[in-house]
């Protein structure tokens, strides 16, 4: 799918905080990127949707708070979130 012009070079930094792979064989990822004075927990699977863009999961005001939080996500929940947002 083609980005609009407008929307070239306008790519969000992001932060890896956990990776691996679901049940399914799947590879998924989180990732913790800027939002709005924020900081946003997202889920990336591969393969995924093809239209379908990477889905916020959490959001906190701190990106520590994200990075705790994956840390802590036992392998059932992110096999629920990847089912719910991936």
């Amino acid at each position: 799918m083609k980005r609009p012009a407008s929307d070239v070079g306008k790519e969000k930094s992001f932060e890896l905080v956990r990776s691996g792979f679901l049940s399914d064989g799947r590879f998924y990822s989180i990732e913790v990127t800027p939002r709005q004075y924020k900081w946003e927990a997202r889920i990336v699977c591969v393969p995924g949707e093809e239209l379908k863009s990477p889905a916020s999961v959490r959001v906190a005001s701190y990106k520590q708070d994200l990075r705790r939080w994956a840390e802590h996500l036992s392998a059932e929940e992110i096999e629920e979130l990847a089912r719910a947002y991936g």
